[in-house]
């Protein structure tokens, strides 16, 4: 497993990644909230809204 700065420094060469940038109305957000807030949503949000590691049900509605 990669060590978290090794995944930083890949991640800032990546062409795809390079092309996202913050606009004003971002930029105002992280401002306003500061970026402890930001951090702290992002956190809740991977932990409640993405799907665990091995889910219970697969997906599937009926699975047994």
């Amino acid at each position: 497993m990669k060590k978290i700065s090794e995944a930083l420094n890949d991640l800032a060469r990546s062409k795809f990644r390079s092309g996202f940038r913050l606009n004003s109305e971002d930029v105002k957000y992280i401002n306003k909230l500061g970026f402890a807030k930001i951090e702290s949503q992002a956190r809740d949000f991977a932990l409640k809204r993405l799907s665990p590691k091995n889910p219970k049900n697969d997906g599937r509605p009926n699975a047994i």
